[in-house]
């Protein structure tokens, strides 16, 4: 498996090559200063949505929620500075 780690502006995307699958970006999300900010947003090897997270300065932030292969939510978090809320 080949990565890389591309920064235009404030957008960063880490792209996963696999040649059983063909590769695809796996994460993707913006960046502030160096840290995750804003959404970001997983996926499952052949571009399943496997999960979206909020950050501010680093820190998970808002609502986190993940799917399982078939696209059904197993889990749905609320986060704040970092600490799990509900």
């Amino acid at each position: 498996m080949n990565s890389s780690d591309k920064t235009l502006g404030d957008k960063h995307d880490v792209d996963y090559y696999s040649p059983e699958d063909g590769g695809g970006v796996m994460e993707e999300g913006n960046c502030k200063d160096g840290n995750k900010d804003g959404l970001w947003t997983y996926w499952y090897w052949g571009g399943q949505k496997g999960g979206e997270s909020h950050y501010k300065d680093g820190e998970i932030a808002g609502t986190s929620t993940e799917w399982d292969r078939e696209g059904n939510i197993t889990s749905t978090e609320t986060w704040k500075d970092g600490e799990l809320v509900k």
